[in-house]
């Protein structure tokens, strides 16, 4: 759970108004020391697909309700990553992918190399 808490916590910053975020600076300085207890006891404990499309929904529910952006969640084919995409409703562009498309590219580029350095035949 804790990459959908990561990813929370993107796409609220990537939607939240400055002035918001600043109101909820103590709030969340309070529930980091809560959310770190409960990563620790989440993180030995394996999370199912389902687990995870049901907080993708309740996210993207929220996400779209209180802002003018949607929110989709997709699996990148070559990294098999999750990523979120925020887009303006109104005209369709991309205000913020997580993670971002270069960052993609290089973990592609780097297994590419990776790959040509360490021969995986054994």
């Amino acid at each position: 759970m804790s990459l959908i808490n990561a990813i929370t916590t993107q796409v609220g910053d990537a939607i939240r108004p400055p002035q918001a975020a600043r109101d909820q600076g103590l709030q969340a300085e309070a529930a980091k020391n809560d959310d770190l207890q409960d990563a620790e006891k989440s993180a030995s404990q394996p999370v199912s697909a389902d687990d995870v499309r049901a907080a993708a929904q309740r996210l993207k529910q929220v996400v779209e309700a209180n802002s003018s952006h949607q929110l989709n969640f997709e699996v990148d084919d070559t990294s098999k990553e999750l990523i979120a995409v925020i887009k303006d409703s109104k005209t369709g562009e991309v205000l913020r992918q997580i993670p971002p498309k270069e960052l993609l590219k290089f973990e592609e580029s780097y297994r590419d190399w990776m790959g040509l350095i360490f021969n995986q035949k054994a």
